[in-house]
């Protein structure tokens, strides 16, 4: 969409008479209004980006693993036993000090616990290829274990290039190019699932990589972590 198209939207959100009247053309558009609107040279389709925290961790990584229990991605592919192998994985597997640590029965019943958005990342990117490549690979190419192994590896394979310290036009072209394969292998292993925004999302992080450089010099986490710093000041005056 060009940028007055977007802005067209945006603007009728903003004067929308009712919340119900704003609420259906952000389900026809998927724009909200902003205040950086009142700045006649903004371009919402080039000032601003899609974060790579929040998009691939928290959102499409943790969308396919749906915490390592079985999901309308894996279905019943994803069984007890190959939990298990990879609880095996994460106790034995020898990291770096500065790799972030991981629960070692992430998913489990016993404490598996919530993920970071920096955990979902390993996990997805350093763990789950050693247990899944070595459990799967051999299937048969045509099998749904192998489909989804594929599939997973497309995941991943983008979200390790999009979180690369550093890019070029050929690392975004091929960020995109797995993405791509991503999204239309999860439509045709999984029909009837749906996906989400953040699905749509995912592929413009390629031009901000374009614009912007690696995602180390824009993503939220320095302003997460300041938002914990300012959580942590009592306000109560004790």
């Amino acid at each position: 969409r060009t940028p007055a198209e977007c802005r067209l939207w945006m603007e009728k959100y903003n004067t929308a008479p009712t919340a119900a009247a704003a609420q259906r053309y952000f389900n026809q558009s998927g724009l909200r209004w902003t205040e950086f609107l009142r700045l006649p040279y903004f371009d919402v389709s080039r000032m601003i980006v899609v974060d790579c925290m929040h998009n691939l961790f928290l959102g499409l990584l943790r969308e396919h693993f749906q915490a390592v229990r079985p999901s309308v991605v894996f279905g019943n592919v994803f069984n007890k036993s190959d939990m298990e192998e990879l609880w095996k994985d994460i106790a034995q597997v020898v990291k770096p000090s500065w790799v972030t640590s991981m629960p070692f029965q992430v998913g489990g019943s016993a404490g598996g616990g919530k993920l970071k958005a920096d955990q979902w990342r390993v996990l997805s990117t350093v763990y789950m290829p050693l247990t899944l490549v070595r459990l799967w690979f051999d299937s048969d190419p045509g099998s749904e274990q192998r489909q989804v192994l594929d599939l997973t590896m497309n995941l991943v394979s983008a979200v390790i290039l999009a979180a690369s310290r550093e890019t070029s036009t050929s690392i975004a072209q091929a960020y995109h190019e797995h993405m791509l394969n991503y999204r239309t292998g999860l439509q045709k292993l999984f029909p009837k699932y749906e996906c989400h925004p953040n699905h749509h999302m995912a592929l413009h992080i390629t031009e901000c990589l374009r614009l912007f450089g690696p995602v180390h010099g824009w993503w939220t986490f320095p302003f997460e972590r300041l938002i914990g710093s300012l959580q942590r000041i009592p306000t109560n005056y004790r």
